[in-house]
Protein backbone atom coordinates (compact mmCIF):
# COMPACT_ATOMS: atom_id res chain seq x y z
CA UNK A 1 0.00 0.00 0.00
CA UNK A 2 1.96 2.98 1.29
CA UNK A 3 4.72 3.17 3.88
CA UNK A 4 4.07 4.35 7.40
CA UNK A 5 7.23 5.71 8.97
CA UNK A 6 6.00 6.35 12.47
CA UNK A 7 3.35 4.86 14.80
CA UNK A 8 1.71 8.30 15.11
CA UNK A 9 0.80 8.05 11.43
CA UNK A 10 -1.02 4.78 12.09
CA UNK A 11 -2.89 6.42 14.99
CA UNK A 12 -3.86 9.34 12.74
CA UNK A 13 -5.19 6.95 10.12
CA UNK A 14 -7.18 5.12 12.79
CA UNK A 15 -8.76 8.33 14.12
CA UNK A 16 -9.48 9.59 10.61
CA UNK A 17 -11.05 6.23 9.63
CA UNK A 18 -13.21 6.22 12.75
CA UNK A 19 -14.43 9.75 11.99
CA UNK A 20 -15.31 8.77 8.43
CA UNK A 21 -17.11 5.65 9.65
CA UNK A 22 -19.11 7.64 12.20
CA UNK A 23 -20.10 10.22 9.59
CA UNK A 24 -21.03 7.52 7.09
CA UNK A 25 -23.07 5.71 9.73
CA UNK A 26 -24.95 8.89 10.70
CA UNK A 27 -25.77 9.62 7.05
CA UNK A 28 -27.08 6.10 6.57
CA UNK A 29 -29.18 6.31 9.72
CA UNK A 30 -30.71 9.67 8.73
CA UNK A 31 -31.50 8.78 5.12
CA UNK A 32 -32.41 5.11 5.27
CA UNK A 33 -33.56 4.34 8.79
CA UNK A 34 -37.24 4.13 7.82
CA UNK A 35 -36.72 2.12 4.61
CA UNK A 36 -34.40 -0.53 6.06
CA UNK A 37 -35.88 -0.63 9.54
CA UNK A 38 -33.01 0.70 11.60
CA UNK A 39 -35.28 2.62 13.96
CA UNK A 40 -34.55 1.61 17.52
CA UNK A 41 -36.79 1.93 20.46
CA UNK A 42 -35.26 3.58 23.46
CA UNK A 43 -35.21 0.23 25.24
CA UNK A 44 -33.20 -1.52 22.52
CA UNK A 45 -29.44 -1.67 22.93
CA UNK A 46 -26.62 -2.88 20.66
CA UNK A 47 -25.03 -2.11 17.34
CA UNK A 48 -26.61 -2.14 13.93
CA UNK A 49 -25.28 -4.41 11.22
CA UNK A 50 -23.82 -1.49 9.27
CA UNK A 51 -21.91 -0.28 12.33
CA UNK A 52 -20.36 -3.71 12.80
CA UNK A 53 -19.48 -3.98 9.11
CA UNK A 54 -17.78 -0.58 9.15
CA UNK A 55 -15.71 -1.51 12.22
CA UNK A 56 -14.67 -4.81 10.61
CA UNK A 57 -13.70 -2.96 7.41
CA UNK A 58 -11.59 -0.46 9.38
CA UNK A 59 -9.84 -3.26 11.26
CA UNK A 60 -9.13 -5.02 7.97
CA UNK A 61 -7.64 -1.89 6.43
CA UNK A 62 -5.45 -1.21 9.47
CA UNK A 63 -4.29 -4.82 9.52
CA UNK A 64 -3.39 -4.67 5.83
CA UNK A 65 -1.26 -1.61 6.57
CA UNK A 66 0.26 -2.73 9.88
CA UNK A 67 1.44 -6.27 9.05
CA UNK A 68 3.86 -5.29 6.24
CA UNK A 69 5.20 -2.47 8.40
CA UNK A 70 5.72 -4.81 11.34
CA UNK A 71 7.58 -7.28 9.11
CA UNK A 72 9.82 -4.51 7.80
CA UNK A 73 10.61 -3.29 11.33
CA UNK A 74 11.58 -6.83 12.33
CA UNK A 75 13.96 -7.15 9.36
CA UNK A 76 15.59 -3.84 10.28
CA UNK A 77 16.00 -5.07 13.85
CA UNK A 78 17.59 -8.33 12.73
CA UNK A 79 20.00 -6.49 10.45
CA UNK A 80 20.89 -4.07 13.26
CA UNK A 81 21.64 -7.07 15.49
CA UNK A 82 24.04 -8.46 12.86
CA UNK A 83 25.83 -5.09 12.68
CA UNK A 84 26.12 -4.94 16.47
CA UNK A 85 27.46 -8.51 16.53
CA UNK A 86 30.12 -7.57 13.96
CA UNK A 87 31.24 -4.55 16.01
CA UNK A 88 31.30 -6.54 19.25
CA UNK A 89 33.23 -9.40 17.64
CA UNK A 90 35.90 -7.02 16.30
CA UNK A 91 36.18 -5.15 19.61
CA UNK A 92 36.62 -8.37 21.60
CA UNK A 93 39.15 -9.72 19.12
CA UNK A 94 41.20 -6.51 19.39
CA UNK A 95 41.03 -6.63 23.18
CA UNK A 96 42.46 -10.16 23.16
CA UNK A 97 45.08 -9.38 20.48
CA UNK A 98 47.43 -7.48 22.75
CA UNK A 99 49.62 -10.35 23.93
CA UNK A 100 52.57 -12.19 22.44
CA UNK A 101 50.54 -15.14 21.16
CA UNK A 102 49.04 -15.57 17.71
CA UNK A 103 45.23 -15.64 17.76
CA UNK A 104 42.60 -16.86 15.34
CA UNK A 105 38.89 -16.49 15.95
CA UNK A 106 36.19 -17.93 13.72
CA UNK A 107 32.68 -19.34 14.11
CA UNK A 108 34.02 -22.42 15.94
CA UNK A 109 36.43 -20.46 18.18
CA UNK A 110 34.83 -17.25 19.41
CA UNK A 111 36.49 -14.72 21.75
CA UNK A 112 35.60 -14.87 25.43
CA UNK A 113 32.58 -12.72 26.23
CA UNK A 114 31.17 -12.75 22.70
CA UNK A 115 27.43 -13.39 22.90
CA UNK A 116 26.43 -12.86 19.30
CA UNK A 117 25.33 -15.76 17.19
CA UNK A 118 25.49 -14.41 13.66
CA UNK A 119 29.07 -15.12 12.55
CA UNK A 120 28.57 -17.19 9.41
CA UNK A 121 32.01 -17.30 7.80
CA UNK A 122 35.52 -15.90 7.82
CA UNK A 123 37.89 -15.24 10.68
CA UNK A 124 39.94 -12.73 12.64
CA UNK A 125 43.67 -13.47 12.76
CA UNK A 126 46.32 -11.72 14.84
CA UNK A 127 49.99 -12.41 14.23
CA UNK A 128 51.98 -11.39 17.32
CA UNK A 129 55.43 -11.24 15.69
CA UNK A 130 54.37 -8.57 13.19
CA UNK A 131 51.33 -7.30 15.08
CA UNK A 132 49.36 -7.78 11.87
CA UNK A 133 45.61 -8.17 11.87
CA UNK A 134 43.57 -9.76 9.12
CA UNK A 135 39.82 -10.07 9.22
CA UNK A 136 37.24 -11.26 6.72
CA UNK A 137 34.46 -12.26 9.10
CA UNK A 138 30.90 -12.15 7.73
CA UNK A 139 27.79 -11.73 9.87
CA UNK A 140 24.12 -12.31 9.11
CA UNK A 141 21.17 -12.77 11.43
CA UNK A 142 19.28 -15.99 10.58
CA UNK A 143 16.13 -13.96 9.89
CA UNK A 144 17.85 -10.86 8.51
CA UNK A 145 18.22 -9.93 4.86
CA UNK A 146 21.74 -8.46 4.73
CA UNK A 147 25.24 -9.82 5.26
CA UNK A 148 27.86 -7.62 6.93
CA UNK A 149 31.59 -8.17 6.39
CA UNK A 150 34.41 -6.89 8.60
CA UNK A 151 37.79 -5.85 7.25
CA UNK A 152 41.12 -5.65 9.11
CA UNK A 153 40.44 -2.03 10.20
CA UNK A 154 37.05 -2.87 11.69
CA UNK A 155 35.08 -1.28 8.85
CA UNK A 156 31.77 -2.96 8.10
CA UNK A 157 30.44 -3.33 4.57
CA UNK A 158 27.03 -4.74 3.71
CA UNK A 159 25.97 -6.95 0.86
Amino acid sequence: MFPIEHPKELYTILVFSAAIAASFNNILKEKYSIQIGLNKNENQKGFTLIELMIVIAIIGILTAIAIPQFTEYRKKGYNAQATADAKNFYTLCLANATGDADLTYDKDNLPDGYGGATLISGSFTYTAATRAISCDAAFKHPQGTLTYTLDADGNISQS
